[in-house]
């Protein structure tokens, strides 16, 4: 049986930022999965591009998984005659815009109707209880959180949002949150310079080479929803003194429940470095793609331009 690669690039950061590459072979229909390799490029190696198509070519790789934006907002690409931000014609933006104005509705009806009520759950809802299931919910479901309807009041923006952003936020915003302390918003979260760095990069690939996006806070998420990795684990990552022995304890995890092998060193790197870390959880979302084991996105989206894969575990 033929091996299949599938590899995950941590490109996020400053230009003279390193980056890594995993990369993990499996058989198709096969239940192991092994880190084949874990590459380190220096931005003093002033040919790393080249080495990039040079080691997809070795393993004849045709699909990478980043953690940036492989399109622009939608007003960079836009040819209709702009008539402001706030009356954008483009039809996912009209989408978006609609959606978000019936959670805000639905919202706003529970307030009048059952104010008592909505108070009392919403002063429920801004307790803190660390063994609440932060997951046990999406945010767009009633009660909206506070921070979360704060959120949609300020609505999407077509020149630095993208529709893909609303689907997030209202999947993983009290999520992101709440365990990582962190919001999400396509270029707040990325630099435009990541955008044309990804598109610069696509040029030393096939024709027929694929890049996808993925976030790997959100992989994580899908993780703790499968009873992979713990909160305490996610929560940890966060903290200086203890984020590597939060990578350590996540990576046995994988190893035992996914199946995938690691060799010392390359764990050694992995739990000291993590920005190689989440290339290997970028390399996992990818690999799970190939299994057809994704979230599927609805249209206004734009799947099939964004690229973005989410894995189910």
């Amino acid at each position: 049986m033929e091996k299949k690669y599938i590899a995950g690039m941590d490109i996020r950061g400053g230009r003279n930022d390193d980056f890594y590459c995993s990369l993990l072979e499996y058989y198709p229909g096969g239940q192991r999965i092994f880190l084949k390799s874990l590459l380190q490029l220096k931005d003093e190696n002033s040919s790393r591009d080249t080495f990039i198509k040079d080691w997809a070519d070795k393993y004849e790789l045709s699909d990478i998984v980043v953690d940036c934006p492989l399109v622009p907002p939608v007003c960079t690409t836009c040819a209709l005659e702009c008539p402001g931000e706030k009356k954008c014609p483009e039809v996912t933006i009209v989408e978006v815009r609609k959606k978000i104005n019936i959670l805000l509705h639905e919202d706003e009806k529970k307030r009048v109707n059952h104010p008592k009520e909505y108070e009392r759950n919403r002063n429920i809802c801004d307790e803190i209880e660390p063994a609440r299931d932060i997951l046990r919910k999406s945010s767009k479901d009633h009660m909206l959180s506070r921070s979360f309807k704060k959120r949609l009041k300020k609505d999407i923006l077509p020149y630095w949002n993208r529709p893909l952003d609303f689907w997030i936020w209202c999947n993983y915003y009290d999520a992101l949150l709440d365990i990582f302390k962190t919001s999400y918003d396509s270029f707040g979260h990325s630099s435009m310079m990541l955008v044309y760095r990804v598109d610069y990069l696509k040029r030393h690939f096939p024709r027929n080479f694929n890049l996808f996006e993925s976030d790997v806070d959100m992989v994580l998420i899908e993780l703790l929803r499968a009873q992979i990795v713990t909160r305490s684990d996610l929560t940890e990552l966060n903290i200086m003194g203890s984020a590597g022995l939060a990578r350590l304890n996540i990576l046995k995890s994988l190893e035992e429940k996914l199946n995938l092998f690691i060799y010392d060193h390359e764990k050694e790197i992995l739990v000291k470095r993590p920005k190689a870390f989440e290339s290997l959880l970028l390399a996992l979302a990818g690999y799970r793609y190939h299994l057809g084991k994704t979230v599927e996105m609805p249209w206004w989206t734009r799947p099939g331009e964004v690229n973005f894969i989410l894995p189910v575990f």
